[in-house]
């Protein structure tokens, strides 16, 4: 029974999320990015240790009905996340990190915010 529940339980949740939030699961096809994209996707693939020329990867954010419009001026719903993964060929040292991604917020065809995770 208690299986039943937690399954119940995670469905529901599931299901909310879905009908709320929005996602970014497929990629974006025909990604033109504005010269001002380009640059700041640079500027952090380079504070991340990419390297300037390091590619990312666009993914198109699929909205759910209800959610705020873009040109709303509360918390914009993004249009569009980057993501770069790159893995050092030799760490030189045990404090450099394994794995470093990171993913910028695109919204309106201006970059937002980003974040760096690195694998330790």
């Amino acid at each position: 029974m208690d299986r039943r529940a937690r399954r119940a339980k995670l469905r529901a949740n599931g299901r909310l999320l879905d009908e709320t939030k929005p996602t970014a699961s497929r990629k974006a096809t025909d990604v033109r990015k504005s010269p001002t994209v380009r640059k700041a996707l640079a500027n952090i693939a380079r504070e991340a240790g990419m390297g300037s020329k390091k590619e990312f990867t666009a993914f198109k954010v699929k909205n759910p009905k209800g959610t705020r419009a873009r040109g709303s001026k509360a918390a914009p719903v993004a249009s569009r996340y980057y993501v770069a993964v790159f893995r050092p060929k030799r760490r030189s040292n045990k404090k450099a990190p394994l794995s470093v991604a990171a993913v910028a917020k695109e919204v309106s065809g201006r970059i937002v915010g980003y974040r760096i995770y690195t694998e330790k």
